[in-house]
């Protein structure tokens, strides 16, 4: 018996599991149809106002000084003293004495020369004198005129010429004297420095590398195709509003582009404006050298234009919600776009909703809810 079930139990299990879904197929209810209501989506408009406001360009750049120089010798000489800001990043003002040479040299030669100077308008006087003494004896007493050496007009030359010689040796002398002495031609800060007192130089020997920090620029990239919305006369100068937040706060500086370049960057294809900072190390948020800042452009004023999100616009167009809180496409003029946003003109009329909220649909007609 035990053997004949288990020849044929598959068998069974087979009509057992067709009886069951018989069952079940027969023991189910009709279907009733459910009748859902649709529900508008609930979005987010934008009331159009068309205003007046500045068109905002954007850049970035790198604090540049404007003078960045070698500063060099121009004597032959032994550095006898060097200043404490003459140190690499040390701060220094216009006319400071940065280093000083050997300059007893050139002492002894300005005392040389000014021996020689001296010697020179004694002569000069003497001859001079005498000059005149001849030729005032020649026209009292004598008939016609006078021979040169007679009259004395080759001495009298001759010291007048030794005289003149004398002031530029006296004159160079001095010069020398004053190579002795580095100073700082404006006011500006040690880059890196190349010598220390001991040190021998000669003409064109570098000592420095030093740059101004009375204003510094920034050049900043635009678009070609931007550079129509920026003032282009004196009158209305473009301000810029710099701004780095690498300290952890923004903090912001005002300048003001003083010129454009005339060449297009052949690889980005970008034009560079420069834009101009005074006294950059005077305030108390510096704007140090080699800083990278981004830069707002304040530019030319557009009239009755309305700013909307540039990612709710594809192909010039934008979603509408009409009185009946019904869509419409709409296409739009637009002038400018920014970082987040699109001005658009001549489009719109004050009063209009635009859609704001992205739909993963959008159909003619298709009606939404907005929120309050």
């Amino acid at each position: 018996m035990k053997i004949l079930f288990n020849k044929f139990r598959p068998v069974v299990i087979i009509i057992v599991a067709i009886l069951f879904v018989f069952l079940l197929i027969i023991s189910k209810g009709d279907v009733v149809p459910i009748n859902e209501k649709y529900i508008p989506p609930l979005v987010e408009v934008q009331n159009v106002v068309n205003s007046n406001f500045n068109i905002n360009l954007y850049s970035q750049g790198t604090v540049k000084p404007v003078q960045d120089i070698a500063l060099s010798s121009e004597i032959i000489g032994k550095v006898d003293w060097v200043s404490e800001n003459f140190l690499i990043g040390s701060k220094f003002i216009k006319n400071d004495t940065l280093v000083v040479f050997d300059k007893r040299d050139a002492e002894l030669a300005l005392i040389i020369a000014e021996s020689n100077l001296s010697q020179a308008k004694l002569n000069y006087e003497r001859e001079f004198a005498e000059y005149e003494l001849a030729n005032k004896e020649w026209y009292e007493i004598g008939s016609g005129d006078g021979t040169s050496l007679a009259l004395r007009k080759p001495q009298f030359k001759r010291a007048k010429a030794l005289l003149s010689s004398s002031e530029a040796a006296y004159e160079q002398a001095e010069r020398n004297l004053e190579k002795c002495y580095i100073k700082a031609p404006f006011n500006g800060i040690v880059k890196s420095k190349y010598i220390d007192v001991g040190s021998i130089t000669g003409p064109g020997t570098p000592l420095a590398q030093i740059f101004s920090i009375d204003y510094v620029e920034i050049e900043l990239p635009i678009d070609n195709e931007e550079i129509k919305f920026l003032f282009k006369d004196e009158v209305n100068k473009n301000k810029v509003i710099l701004s780095n937040n690498s300290s952890g706060q923004n903090i912001k500086w005002i300048g003001e582009i003083t010129r454009i370049s005339e060449q297009i960057n052949d690889k980005t294809r970008m034009q560079s404006l420069y834009a101009k900072i005074d006294n950059p190390y005077e305030n108390q948020n510096k704007l140090k050298v080699g800083l990278f800042v981004k830069a707002q452009l304040i530019g030319k004023k557009i009239n009755n234009a309305v700013k909307i999100p540039r990612n709710i616009i594809k192909d010039d167009h934008i979603w509408l919600v009409n009185d009946e809180n019904k869509l419409e496409r709409k296409k739009i003029n637009i002038d400018y776009y920014d970082q987040d946003n699109a001005v658009v003109t001549n489009t719109l009329i004050d009063g209009q909703k635009i859609l704001i909220t992205r739909l993963s649909n959008l159909i003619e007609e298709m009606e939404v809810r907005t929120k309050d």
